[in-house]
């Protein structure tokens, strides 16, 4: 558990341009959180006023939130897409089936 913030499943670790990171979900390979916790972050910035800035920024977060929705409908869409791959592929071996029966 993050203590600064509460929040049970929240993070910390170092991002490529040396500061810390907030967040949860998984993290790239340059530090930074699929999921960004700006409270975590202001919370750390207020333990730590000499240490600068942690990640995520306030005008990170907008860009961010435009990130994490692009993802949510491509996920949908890629998920909607499988869904009738299997209704396809389930209709064709019925098809068969009961094709080849009358035939």
């Amino acid at each position: 558990m993050n203590r600064l913030s509460g929040h049970e499943d929240c993070g910390i670790a170092i991002g490529i341009s040396n500061e810390p990171t907030f967040g949860k979900g998984i993290l790239n390979d340059y530090g930074y959180w699929q999921f960004p916790c700006e409270k975590c972050a202001r919370e750390w910035e207020k333990q730590n006023p000499n240490s600068g800035k942690a990640w995520p920024s306030s005008n990170e977060d907008a860009e961010h939130e435009k990130y994490k929705k692009r993802q949510r409908e491509l996920y949908h869409k890629k998920r909607e897409e499988l869904i009738e791959d299997e209704v396809k592929e389930e209709i064709d071996e019925d098809d068969v089936e009961e094709i080849s029966q009358f035939a």
